[in-house]
């Protein structure tokens, strides 16, 4: 009730500018350059400055001025980018002894409104502030005016008419982001690939970094002073993501993803196209850079898309060079992959017999307690076991939806067809064991079940344990 109270009291204020202007008619002019549009009036004085990534323009009456400047949208809510400018008024030799905070409509989209009242050396000025985000080309606007007693009517008047008229015309190519994919293999095998890899800098990006300021100045104007401000925002440009998110883009492109970079205000991700054809945004600050390069984020919304990391670099004006993968992140072991594994149409039974003896030779020293010694220990130990023995093992998990889930195994290689595997269960327990422990029997079993041919397969312990560190033993073949 209050947003809308002040919202309508600003649009109550504006109407009767309006009402008490002079009847004559003001000639506008259109300006249309650096990705936005606004009627302005033509006995003005325009100039402007900076790119369609950054800049300004300013409307100059005999007393007033009128400014609008841009940036890349940085992420900080409009509301608290003018919080911010009140206090900095506030402080030191300014003093606000007046002010109002509102809300109005600039192109549709909400934007959050300023007055206040200052005063600087004794000398006494008003001055009005809009504050908008704007998602066709994810920048920040803010629009200011400060106007004199002698035309302050006519600047107010201008001012909503410029607010009125603005167009941001600057759009840029987007996609909508999410929701989160619902194939879990895909997703498991993406999330692997990025655990292969660290950053060589591993570092967690720094916090935004954000300044804001405003500097006074007294104009001689007909025999006195006039009281006018300048006010600034700066935000540290998102530099290192960006070049991470360049880096990443090209790892996945290499391992036969489709990537393209997005941003969304200041965050800088990579949307990698999943199996349903969504895009999902992938995070280049996991909370590990040293052990990964990348979390899948369950973030949606629009967000701009650059096919380059030169693209992106030249609309957040970074001075960057294409960033080659082995400058920024460096790879420490193969990914996972999918398979749907064969098994042999026959089996020799001495190659049988042998594989059984070394399963049953051998005994757990530990009994089955889930969480403390369970599947992901059995299977790596039963891996390190057949490799010292001379099979070629792998180890296979299961995935969310699996028969299985959540399972870890170990699939043997048939040395005599090609690519067939046989899947051997390695927590087989005493079914007379009751209880939390469970008595292991033997090292496993082989088994023919069709649940055991299908799953997520890794060479290793130590590369399994590199992409899971959280259920890894870091074993080699056993001597």
């Amino acid at each position: 009730m209050k947003v809308k109270a002040k919202l309508a009291a600003l649009s109550i204020l504006a109407a009767l500018s309006m009402l008490i202007l002079p009847s004559q008619a003001q000639e506008y002019e259109l300006f249309r350059d650096l990705g936005v549009s606004a009627d302005y009036p033509a006995d003005w004085k325009l100039s402007s400055w900076g790119g369609s990534a950054a800049g300004g323009l300013s409307i100059m009456g005999s007393c007033s001025g009128i400014y609008l400047n841009w940036s890349r949208d940085p992420g900080i809510p409009p509301e608290e980018i003018l919080d911010q400018i009140r206090r900095i008024y506030d402080s030191e030799e300014v003093a606000v002894t007046a002010w109002k905070q509102g809300a109005i409509a600039v192109q549709g989209q909400r934007a959050a409104a300023l007055e206040l009242t200052y005063s600087f050396r004794g000398y006494m000025a008003q001055k009005r502030f809009i504050a908008w985000n704007s998602s066709l080309s994810d920048r920040l606007f803010l629009a200011s005016l400060s106007g004199c007693q002698e035309e302050i009517y006519q600047a107010s008047k201008t001012y909503d008419h410029l607010l009125a008229s603005f167009s941001d015309t600057e759009e840029k190519e987007t996609v909508s982001l999410g929701p989160r994919p619902r194939d879990e293999v895909w997703a498991t095998v993406l999330r692997d690939l990025l655990c292969s890899y660290h950053y060589l800098d591993a570092r967690t990006l720094p916090p935004m970094n954000k300044s804001q300021g405003v500097v006074c100045i007294l104009q001689p104007f007909e025999g006195s002073y006039l009281l006018q401000t300048q006010d600034s925002l700066h935000v540290d440009p998102p530099l290192t993501a960006a070049r991470r998110a360049g880096a990443l883009q090209q790892m996945l492109a290499r391992e036969g993803y489709r990537a393209m970079l997005a941003q969304r205000s200041r965050n800088v991700r990579v949307a990698v196209l999943d199996t349903d054809g969504r895009w999902q945004p992938i995070s280049v600050n996991p909370s590990t850079p040293e052990r990964a390069v990348g979390v899948m984020v369950d973030e949606r919304g629009e967000a701009v898309t650059y096919q380059s990391l030169r693209d992106l670099a030249k609309d957040n004006q970074l001075q960057i060079d294409q960033a080659a993968v082995e400058e920024v992140m460096q790879k420490d072991c193969q990914t996972s992959r999918y398979v749907v594994l064969r098994p042999p149409a026959e089996i020799d039974p001495s190659w049988m017999k042998d594989l059984n003896r070394t399963l049953d030779e051998l005994e757990f020293s530990q009994s089955y307690r889930e969480n403390v010694f369970d599947c992901s220990n059995t299977s790596q130990i039963v891996w390190s076991v057949l490799e010292g023995k001379g099979y070629q093992a792998r180890l296979m998990m299961s995935y969310k939806g699996h028969p299985l889930d959540p399972h870890l195994w170990v699939a043997v290689l048939y040395p005599f067809q090609r690519e067939c595997y046989v899947a051997v269960e390695t927590a087989t327990t005493d079914q007379a064991s009751t209880g939390p422990s469970k008595r292991l029997v033997h090292l496993g079993r082989v088994t023919t079940e069709d649940k055991y041919y299908t799953g997520i397969m890794y060479n290793s312990s130590q590369q399994y344990s590199r992409l899971h560190p959280e259920e890894g033993m870091f074993l080699l073949p056993a001597e």
